[in-house]
């Protein structure tokens, strides 16, 4: 066998040695068609396929491949070439085309969540303390906190960073986008918020008055207020569009660790974290006239998230930390009612301290996340109505700080405490 190389003076003199005349200019066509035509020395292998390199943020691109064909030539016979075409195997979808196609999550279609693009957003720097994450209302950015002090806006489509949001001096703690989605806030260890336009990344205004870092910031739903809380025992709440002093709540010697209001404004939620007294308590405060109504209490471990369901009725909660401090741990999920504060189940997370939760949209499923010096991070999908494990999905080995999810209910986001970002959807297609 002869090794035949597609240049057409070769291979017609080739042919005429072996009485292939016959298919000169069939092969003429081929080599001009295709460009490249190869005869192996041994029997015909199997057809190649190659695929280009993909994006660095592990989404395949869609760009055309390479095509090899194969023809079978002996030197002992007059019979035609075999003619060997491939079968094209399709490329993987990117990112960007797959996302019209995505499903809300939901209970029913909990096994079918697939992990859709992994990002690293930490720029070659070093993270210490984890990071902090919020997605746009329209699903289009993902906002990021890091502890070199840089807020980032991420274009979903195609994991490009849209922004660097330079201002901080310290840590960012907590990031959140108001519900228009025009503006973004972002809290700092350097004892303020900072509120800044998305459109061009402008800076709006700082604001201050805290005596210690700001660790969780929310906009109410109705894009009235902005509230931030503190390690300095207090919540304060500003006219989100209006400039003035904010409302001033005191907590009595806990750290003010998370914040959410309700989704039809009224109430605000807030986590106080008293590892001292070991004391870990939730609070419900009544938004119009700053009011504490009722008090969430029976955490034996620091209270690191909560979430209202979307119809306001239930509340969930996640505890644990890394280091077991009283030798009674309490790293679970637990669904609250909000009406009156009974705890309706709690969901044991096999012994991995839970770090965020949140509802999907429809409310049928919760989802948490965990992180811990001794276990991988991973999410795990509950059953909202009976707290069934619907599935584990595998996070990150350094442990998940946050979580959110778009308000289509689509796209489900996961930050790490390493500075990648894992973005996850309903697909039955698997994108690397």
């Amino acid at each position: 066998m002869n090794r035949i190389v597609a240049c057409p003076v070769h291979l017609f003199n080739l042919m005429m040695k072996h009485h292939l005349i016959n298919h000169f200019f069939l092969l003429i066509f081929l080599s001009l068609q295709i460009g490249c035509i190869t005869a192996p020395s041994s029997p015909p292998t199997a057809p190649v396929f190659v695929e280009t390199p993909s994006l660095s943020n592990s989404i395949p691109t869609s760009s055309p491949t390479q095509l090899v064909v194969t023809i079978s030539v002996s030197p002992s016979s007059t019979a035609s070439p075999t003619l060997v075409l491939p079968t094209l195997t399709p490329t993987p979808p990117t990112l960007e085309s797959l996302l019209p196609s995505l499903q809300p999550i939901t209970s029913v279609n909990a096994s079918q969540i697939r992990q859709l693009a992994i990002w690293k957003t930490n720029q070659g720097n070093q993270v210490n303390q984890g990071s902090c994450m919020a997605i746009s209302p329209d699903g289009s950015l993902i906002a990021t906190g890091l502890d070199d002090g840089v807020v980032r806006l991420w274009e979903v489509k195609n994991g490009n960073l849209h922004y660097s949001l330079r201002g901080h001096t310290k840590a960012i703690l907590g990031v959140a986008f108001s519900t228009d989605g025009l503006t973004l806030a972002s809290a700092s260890e350097d004892y303020t918020i900072k509120q800044w336009q998305v459109s061009d990344g402008s800076l709006i205004r700082t604001l201050s008055g805290f005596e210690d870092g700001v660790a969780s910031v929310a906009f109410s739903p109705d894009g009235k207020w902005l509230a931030g809380g503190s390690y300095d025992f207090s919540i304060r709440m500003w006219k989100a569009n209006e400039k003035g002093a904010p409302r001033l709540m005191n907590v009595k010697n806990a750290f003010v660790s998370a914040l959410k209001f309700s989704p039809d404004s009224k109430l605000l939620a807030t986590v106080s974290n008293n590892w001292k007294d070991v004391l870990y308590t939730v609070t419900l405060w009544q938004v119009f006239n700053n009011k504490e109504i009722r008090t969430f209490r029976g955490f034996k471990e620091r209270i690191n998230d909560i979430a209202f369901s979307h119809d306001g009725i239930l509340l969930a909660t996640v505890s644990g930390s890394e280091i077991d401090v009283t030798g009674d741990m309490d790293r679970s999920v637990k669904i609250w009612q909000v009406s009156d504060g009974k705890i309706i189940r709690s969901l044991e997370a096999q012994n991995q301290p839970l770090s965020a939760v949140l509802f999907t949209n429809d409310d049928s499923a919760i989802i948490s996340s965990s992180i811990g010096s001794s276990t991988d991070g991973t999410l795990k999908v509950w059953d909202a109505k009976d707290g069934t494990l619907l599935t584990t999905l595998p996070g990150s080995e350094s442990g998940i700080t946050s979580l959110a999810i778009s308000s289509d209910g689509k796209l489900l986001v996961s930050a790490a405490r390493d500075g990648r970002l894992q973005l996850w959807g309903e697909s039955t297609q698997i994108v690397r």
